[in-house]
């Protein structure tokens, strides 16, 4: 899985070398104001949350925000090259983890809150691509950017 989240995690770099400050920090209509570049401090966030904090718990909601990665795209660059070195080198993916939210206390383990992250990932990145096609901007990613796994294996199953 750790090859997959990095994976995701360089496509999301290589868009942010295509893009300009402008389309970066746009607040974009169908996103009700908000930017391409929130989306990606929301992503990066959410990822240090899970691993770069304690490996006991985890409170996605008291995450750090730093606003510097949705104006930044250097500074939003180089913490998606943190995070692939901090991915590169963790261990022990089973160990407990007690998760906080507004729903509740939830006992999960450290992979499954991964899963939860690279999905969430895809997820955003669906959106991105919206925006960047709203700003006339989807050719700076393929089709398959953010679809799911499950998705791309239905629709190469379908294709004739």
């Amino acid at each position: 899985m750790i090859t997959n989240i990095i994976s995701n995690l360089n496509e999301l770099k290589a868009l942010l070398q295509r893009l300009n400050d402008s389309a970066f920090t746009q607040p974009i209509s169908v996103f009700s104001g908000s930017t391409i570049g929130q989306h990606y401090r929301h992503l990066v966030e959410i990822y240090q949350c899970a691993t770069l904090e304690s490996r006991n718990s985890l409170n996605y909601n008291q995450r750090e925000r730093n606003y510097l990665l949705e104006s930044d795209l250097n500074f939003c660059s180089a913490q998606i090259d943190a995070l692939i070195l901090a991915l590169s080198s963790l261990k022990n993916l089973d160990s407990p983890v007690t998760v906080y939210t507004d729903f509740g206390e939830f006992n999960s383990s450290f992979q499954r809150e991964l899963l939860y992250v690279l999905e969430h990932s895809i997820h955003h990145q669906a959106l991105i691509k919206i925006g960047l096609m709203e700003l006339g901007l989807s050719d700076l990613v393929s089709p398959d950017f953010g679809v799911a796994p499950s998705t791309k294996k239905f629709r190469d199953q379908c294709a004739p």
